[in-house]
């Protein structure tokens, strides 16, 4: 190898090195998916397991981490992210919502749920496990159309 190419592939790698001690703060509540729904909505838990596995990690205070997110700039990507989506939508935040407020909320999340919006397509390919099939879609309509009247 040339002598430039050697210096610019260290170069890389000691940049890649000092990436990893800047690392964004996590997203994660001692409680994990406990209690983020409030009661009053009668989740089932059906309706619990499917917003956890397709909607939770980026959607409320508490997210499950991949081992990937440990590396640099991929962390920061993902942090983008999961502030992106709590940004548009808490569920964590849900109980302090007014009843104007959660319906309009509902309505987006059951369109973007109908539109195969949600969850995100890059999200899938890592996360096969979150997407979500007719018949959740269905329970997750159901129940939505239930408490937002």
């Amino acid at each position: 190898m040339s002598r430039p190419v050697t210096f610019l592939l260290l170069v890389i790698i000691v940049v890649f090195a000092v990436l990893q001690f800047f690392r964004p703060a996590k997203n994660v509540e001692p409680t994990g998916f406990k209690n983020i729904l409030p009661p009053d909505l009668n989740a089932s838990a059906d309706v619990q397991n499917i917003l956890e596995k397709s909607c939770f990690d980026c959607h409320s205070n508490h997210t499950n981490y991949p081992w990937y997110s440990e590396i640099q700039p991929v962390g920061w990507f993902l942090n983008k992210h999961i502030s992106e989506g709590k940004e548009a939508f808490n569920f964590s935040e849900f109980k302090d919502f007014g009843p104007i407020r959660r319906r309009s909320k509902f309505e987006s999340v059951l369109k973007q749920i109908q539109q195969d919006k949600m969850p995100l397509p890059a999200y899938i390919k890592l996360h096969p496990e979150s997407k979500m099939n007719n018949q959740q879609k269905k329970i997750i309509s159901q129940w939505i159309k239930v408490v937002n009247k």
